[in-house]
């Protein structure tokens, strides 16, 4: 089945839905605005502030604009501000713009879930967000670190409303305290602009994230377990989180960048985060490869304003890293335990660290090799 939607404002339809096992749509020249993601597709494909494609479904767009759209905090629908991809389905987006769209959970433009393909060729993705700060007195709690005398936690309380009554109203948010605490409340959302669920495939070429944020990890680009991603002629500019400035990959992610711009992100300082003002492999098992690019000006409220390693490998030819400021640890590169960092033909100049390793600081378990030629 093959269906082409061409030159046609969805200003006033705002929402477009692929069922499952829908095949060969295409999108040309379409401007989509103000969706809101609605649940319900009787699959796992919930989602889509304006694009909610389901299970094993195929979608072609070019020339298309998706603005304003929002997948709003729920616990069905808040993933993909703009479009949300089902598993197993492919999306392909061709001279395009997002912009100005948000997420309540994960994938403020863009999610991908479980063993999708995403090819993205000359596509902006601008203003995007996810997640929220629950940290206010109106939020519900979602943090159950206490515990009273009895072994009950915030989300007991919440249920039982009348046993609030002295230290419970202090500390536990269900009870009107500790919400107001930030030790006590953690921020959601991850993917600024692009969650990748695991085992999804990804190409990606001259594609700009701009200004994209995300409340807990990765205001650019969150790249689950078991993802391949190959992105080229691309930038990550001005994106902020608490973990994971630009990019975040969380375990056994492989990652090849070229001809890459990673400027001015920042992995603010929160809760024990701050790590990884460009880019953050956690976890482990990570393979990241880079051939010519700029990593500059990158901020960390912590450690490796640059990049933040654990237990994964990163190699890097012709890459300048310049000008990045991590406030404890690290201001090029932090490794921690059992990772390897091999740096070829590159420059790392002028970057800073208020503690050790204003260049690199690496664990004892981890491995440094520069080289002057290839």
């Amino acid at each position: 089945m093959t269906s082409i939607f061409q030159d046609i404002d969805f200003n006033f339809i705002r929402h477009f839905t692929i069922a499952d096992f829908v095949h060969n749509v295409q999108i040309i020249g379409l401007s989509l605005v103000n969706g809101v993601a609605r649940d319900g597709l009787g699959s796992d494909a919930e989602g889509g502030g304006c694009v909610l494609m389901g299970q094993d479904a195929s979608l072609s767009m070019s020339d298309v604009t998706l603005q304003h759209c929002n997948a709003p905090q729920s616990s069905e629908s808040g993933r993909g501000g703009a479009i949300f991809v089902g598993a197993r389905s492919s999306l392909s987006v061709k001279e395009s713009t997002i912009a100005n769209c948000s997420s309540g959970q994960n994938g403020g433009g863009i999610y991908s879930d479980k063993h999708s393909h995403l090819e993205m060729f000359g596509v902006v993705l601008e203003t995007l967000s996810t997640g929220t700060c629950p940290c206010v007195s109106t939020c519900p709690c979602i943090s159950n670190a206490w515990i009273d005398s009895w072994g009950d936690d915030c989300k007991v309380y919440a249920k039982h409303p009348s046993w609030c009554f002295g230290e419970s109203n202090r500390q536990c948010c269900a009870c009107g305290g500790g919400r107001r605490a930030t030790q006590f409340c953690e921020p959601t959302g991850a993917g600024g602009a692009y969650f990748a669920a695991s085992h999804v495939s990804i190409t990606m070429q001259f594609v700009e994230f701009r200004f994209c944020t995300a409340a807990l990890m990765a205001g650019g680009a969150y790249l689950e377990r078991n993802v391949v991603a190959n992105i080229s002629d691309s930038a990550f500019l001005d994106c902020v989180s608490t973990d994971g400035g630009a990019m975040m990959l969380n375990g056994n992610v492989s990652l090849r960048l070229t001809n890459i711009s990673m400027h001015r992100n920042r992995a603010s300082s929160s809760n024990g985060r701050g790590h990884g003002g460009a880019l953050k492999a956690a976890v482990g098992g990570n393979t990241i490869s880079i051939h010519n690019g700029t990593v500059v000006d990158n901020f960390a409220g912590k450690d490796g304003a640059g990049f933040h390693l654990t237990s994964s490998i990163l190699d890097a030819t012709h890459l300048s890293v310049n000008g990045n400021t991590a406030t404890e640890f690290g201001g090029a590169a932090y490794l921690e335990t059992s990772s390897t960092l091999t740096v070829s033909s590159s420059s790392m100049d002028d970057n800073m660290a208020g503690g050790n390793g204003g260049g690199v600081w690496a664990h004892e378990s981890s491995t440094v090799i520069l080289q002057v030629n290839d």
